[in-house]
């Protein structure tokens, strides 16, 4: 067992390392807790094998720097072997050529961006977007 003063020392230092990591990759933090309240939600399914395929597409773009830090990714929804980001605003090059990294994520056939301009008001208000 450590000594009290040294086990303080050592909580406050992790403390301040998770809250510095959740602020600089805060855009992707917020993409997460969004997809945690969705799947926490009664009448959800758990563990289904379409829940774990979204779980490692956004494992994939949290591994990958571009995307984790674009603020203008709102939401990933992950619909059988298609991943359809939602952006804001005009599509960005940048994110288009690490669209690659969704694209080899096991059981991924089609990765598209798709603008939240471009989407009907109807399907809009049923995704989860972080504001």
């Amino acid at each position: 067992m450590l000594p009290k003063f040294l086990s303080r020392r050592l909580r406050w230092g992790a403390t301040v390392t998770v809250l510095g990591a959740l602020i600089t990759n805060r855009h992707d933090s917020t993409r997460w807790w969004q997809f945690l309240r969705r799947t926490a939600r009664p009448g959800t399914e758990f563990g289904t094998p379409q829940w774990w395929t979204e779980v490692r597409v956004r494992a994939a773009v949290t591994l990958d720097r571009t995307l984790r830090r674009s603020p203008a990714i709102k939401d990933i929804v992950v619909d059988g072997d298609e991943v359809v980001l939602f952006v804001e605003g005009a599509v960005r090059p940048e994110i288009v050529r690490h669209l690659g990294s969704l694209q080899r994520v096991k059981g991924i056939r089609e990765v598209r961006c798709v603008e939240l301009s471009d989407v009907p008001i109807d399907i809009a208000e049923g995704v989860s977007v972080a504001d």
